[in-house]
């Protein structure tokens, strides 16, 4: 069964949970984004960096697998959001690089699926984006790293 986040709720306000942005400003509570990097080449990118700014996230974006390696490698460990192939590589060239790696595909099937997972990937996003769907995802892998095994 599934748990819809209500559309008030920002997912990327909090690391640890959803919070409605009601509770959000009536608390005066600090708040940290959760960390996203879209590594992309599409136009598709540019609407889900939308989406994920418009709720609060703090997005970088790489347009090769090389660019998203470099920052990587600087310890930093957002969710990353990649296309399932680019010029230069694929998903499965960030592998092992972070625990948090959702694949994008407009043939999001589940053997791609099945792929993700098994190999060590977070999840898979089809393509065209649905808002809550991604929204669902990115707050889940974006909670404690202790959820993340």
């Amino acid at each position: 069964m599934r748990r819809l986040i209500p559309s008030n709720t920002s997912i990327c306000a909090h690391p640890k949970r959803a919070v409605s942005h009601a509770s959000k400003h009536r608390a005066g509570a600090s708040v940290t984004a959760i960390q996203v990097l879209l590594v992309c080449s599409s136009s598709g990118g540019d609407m889900l960096a939308g989406m994920l700014r418009a709720d609060n996230c703090a997005v970088r974006t790489a347009n090769s697998f090389e660019a998203a390696s470099e920052y990587l490698s600087r310890g930093e460990s957002p969710v990353v959001i990649c296309e399932r192939s680019l010029a230069d590589g694929d998903w499965k060239d960030l592998l092992g690089k972070t625990p948090r790696l959702i694949v994008t595909s407009c043939v999001a099937d589940e053997v791609l699926w099945a792929e993700v997972l098994n190999l060590g990937g977070y999840d898979v996003l089809a393509q065209p984006f649905d808002e809550l769907e991604v929204r669902r995802v990115v707050a889940l892998a974006g909670g404690p790293p202790e959820t993340l095994s």
